[in-house]
């Protein structure tokens, strides 16, 4: 019911085929939300443009709004003391492929901050790679390109995900401790928070409180939730993560002049060694893979243009081949959604996941027990708890396991 003073205002929303609107109220606020839904034509091309608009209204009847010119321009006009928020995103999807693109206006993070220094120095990182794929090969590069590209890699997918996240399997302390040091000459970031993020991510998937969903816009989802994570995003993932974090190498890594010496290290030895084009061939083009393939596991893997579905989970998750493949199996999102503790990401003899027969390599060798493979029939549903996905197995009360 609507307070004395309050009253409905009707919000206006343009677009062009392909959706279906779902509205919601509450006492003070109104909330219109769109999803979007592929046209049959194969060909059409859709425009969307989704308008959210929450407002209060004044003693007076008076009301806060926003209008919406041409170029997709917001002119906002403040009158009695009363708040709004609005948010715009606009997409565009032709045929079977396409995404949304732009979403300036993201409600989740629109005042947060920006970490400059973060930013600076994913985009000086990532500069390093493409500078490298300019500079001149030379074929003795390549093994030692492979060999970083393989540790960083797998340290990403098999120790930071599969093992330290979700504990699908055990390996002993100094395999763990080798792949950790991988993830850290990689800045894969630092494991604390990377699980931290990554079970809450399994908890909230593609709702307005997953930091790094599509919903919040392509850029966000791939990488910009990086550099503009809310503070209290921070101290929760932490509490997610309070086993983690007993970890003593991962409790000193928190401390970034810390978790950078890795990394340091090897660059000052393959630059003593190889000069400055072996440095940028053999460490920075890896990471420039690793860094975007891991990504578009977060962007690309939870939009609904990309990719298939094998089991009808409860958010947008996507199997794609082709991620899949370079993302040591990471691209088979869909079905690790819906059996997040699998170690294998890739269940069907043609989704080739590496990380599934690197581990299962471990177990014939007894490195790797324990081991969580298919089940023979997973649930219709990836519905996690807060045990089962953000303390998973081991709590803040578990010893250290490694």
């Amino acid at each position: 019911m609507l307070g004395k003073y309050e009253y409905p205002v009707t919000c206006v929303i343009i677009g062009v085929t392909g959706f279906e609107p779902a509205t919601s109220w509450s006492q003070t606020t109104r909330s219109t939300k769109l999803s979007y839904t592929p046209h049959s034509n194969a060909h059409a091309l859709t425009c969307t443009i989704f308008v959210r608009i929450q407002f209060f209204a004044t003693a007076h009847g008076v009301i806060k709004f926003t209008r919406l010119y041409d170029r997709l321009s917001f002119r906002s006009y403040d009158l009695p003391r009363r708040r709004y928020d609005a948010t715009l995103k606009v997409g565009f999807n032709c045929g079977p492929v396409g995404c949304f693109v732009l979403a300036p206006f993201c409600r989740m993070f629109k005042h947060e901050r920006l970490n400059l220094l973060l930013f600076i120095v994913l985009v000086v990182l990532q500069l390093f790679g493409l500078v490298g794929l300019v500079t001149r090969f030379q074929v003795s590069y390549l093994p030692i390109m492979l060999v970083f590209f393989f540790w960083g890699g797998i340290s990403t997918t098999l120790y930071l995900h599969r093992y330290l996240t979700h504990r699908g399997f055990e390996m002993p302390a100094w395999l763990k401790f080798f792949f950790a040091n991988g993830s850290a000459v990689m800045l894969a970031g630092d494991p604390v928070m990377w699980v931290g993020d990554h079970r809450y991510h399994h908890l909230k998937s593609d709702t307005e409180e997953d930091i790094h969903s599509p919903v919040h816009g392509f850029p966000y989802a791939h990488m910009m939730w990086l550099i503009r994570k809310p503070p209290e995003f921070r101290e929760r993932s932490k509490r997610y993560a309070a086993d983690v974090s007993k970890i003593w190498y991962c409790r000193l890594w928190e401390h970034s002049w810390l978790y950078v010496l890795p990394h340091l290290a090897v660059a000052t030895t393959l630059y003593l060694t190889l000069g400055m084009a072996g440095m940028l061939w053999c460490l920075y083009v890896p990471m420039l893979v690793i860094y975007n393939v891991t990504w578009s596991v977060n962007s690309i893997c939870h939009m609904r243009q990309f990719g298939y579905r094998s089991f009808d989970t409860s958010d947008q998750s996507r199997n794609n081949f082709w991620i899949g493949v370079i993302g040591f199996g990471e691209g088979y999102h869909n079905n690790h959604h819906a059996q997040p503790r699998c170690a294998a990401h890739g269940l069907r003899w043609w989704e080739f996941d590496l990380t599934r027969y690197f581990i299962w390599t471990l177990e014939k060798c007894g490195l790797a027990w324990k081991v969580v493979w298919p089940a023979k029939e997973a649930k219709d549903s990836d519905a996690v708890s807060t045990e089962g996905a953000g303390l998973l197995l081991a709590s803040a009360k578990a010893k250290n396991s490694i």
